[in-house]
């Protein structure tokens, strides 16, 4: 035998190996949409000290990490040197606020940083240049402001015990809240104790939604001046919604440990993607990388994260999940930079973490790559 042949045939046995391993795993796995699940080896993670308990992050176009400490009363800002894998290789800048302020969730708009205050009923503008920051008065009082987003020239926020979607014009700083508390006016939206957690903006206006909200989820078209329901079951409890830049929407669904999705203006509605049994997932941020899309997720409950990816049809190809190093890590807020890293804020376990998606995780996907 030469040694092409040995050659040729070694590579088929690998092939067929891990043909086998893909199919192996995907009978051991539970119902509806199903992938592979494989484990991410720790290496890939590098962990940054930060002085509290981090609960929401953000990446800016400049490669910083802006991240919101509710219990401190303090915003970071982390800064990593390009290419450094080591955690001494950073920077950490703090904008400590008032005694109360619980700054909560983050969004860049137009070279300001702009937070919800949950602990003093505001929304606040931060100068990063400066330091200096700008509090406007939310109208409902104790409406406990959670999740931003901006877009289409405004702010927007959701309020937890206000059961209000809230629009800041940054021009004047007047604020405006939008609700609908009846469900029988011919839309099947009720907002009242549906505690809004999250907010994302569309083309034809914001996306939000809450554990408890009736509806699920809910977009505001804004040229109709009118809320659209998106009922997900009512066991879904979701978390956290984003809109990807087709106009797709997904949420987490921290009741049913499913990834959903849904396409405006379709019949099938949302289509859910399972996780591993557990406790969420929570928090959620949307991309894609070389003709598949991915979902990056958090399940703080179990000090866990992943990444779902699919191809653009929607069907799944592979979900890995890994444990954070830290004991007691309870992640929530999650984003990936222009660089492809992943970066996770760990509550608990006071850290930022960087996230390299594991070599062995894109072997596993090479055979479904090839076929498409």
């Amino acid at each position: 035998m030469n040694s092409n042949e040995t050659s040729r045939r070694i590579s088929t046995t690998l092939r067929l190996g891990m043909m086998l391993l893909l199919v192996m795993a995907f009978l051991v796995g539970g119902a509806r949409h199903l992938s592979a699940t494989s484990q991410a080896d720790p290496s890939v993670f590098t962990t940054y000290a930060v002085k509290g308990s981090p609960r929401n992050l953000i990446a800016s176009a400049q490669g910083e990490l802006w991240f919101t400490m509710p219990a401190a009363d303090s915003i970071g800002k982390l800064t990593v040197t390009d290419g450094a894998v080591s955690a001494a290789a950073t920077s950490v800048d703090y904008f400590d606020l008032a005694a109360g302020k619980t700054p909560y969730d983050l969004v860049l708009f137009n070279g300001f940083l702009y937070f919800t205050a949950l602990g003093s009923n505001e929304i606040g503008r931060l100068d990063p240049t400066n330091g200096n920051v700008v509090y406007y008065a939310i109208p409902t009082a104790a409406s406990e402001p959670t999740g931003i987003t901006a877009g289409g020239g405004y702010v927007w926020f959701v309020e937890r015990k206000g059961d209000n979607l809230g629009r800041l014009d940054p021009t004047n700083g007047t604020i405006t809240e939008f609700t609908d508390k009846n469900p029988n006016d011919g839309n099947n939206v009720d907002m009242t104790g549906a505690q809004l957690e999250s907010v994302a903006f569309s083309p034809v206006g914001p996306w939000f939604t809450g554990p408890t909200f009736k509806s699920s989820a809910a977009l505001y078209r804004i040229i109709e001046d009118r809320f659209v329901p998106a009922p997900a079951g009512s066991s879904t409890a979701p978390i956290n919604i984003v809109v990807d830049n087709t106009g797709e929407i997904w949420i987490t669904g921290s009741g049913n440990d499913a990834i959903g999705r849904f396409a405006l203006n379709t019949t099938n509605l949302w289509g859910f993607y399972d996780v591993p049994p557990g406790n969420g997932p929570d928090g959620l941020f949307v991309t894609e990388l070389g003709g598949f899309r991915q979902t990056w997720y958090t399940r703080e409950g179990d000090g866990r994260v992943g990444r779902y990816q699919y191809k653009f049809n929607g069907t799944e190809v592979s979900n890995v999940e890994a444990r954070l190093p830290a004991a007691g890590s309870e992640p929530w807020g999650i984003a990936v930079d222009s660089d492809g890293d992943t970066w996770i804020a760990v509550g608990g376990a006071n850290q930022i973490v960087r996230w390299r998606t594991p070599f062995n995780d894109y072997l596993l996907n090479l055979p479904q790559i090839q076929r498409q």
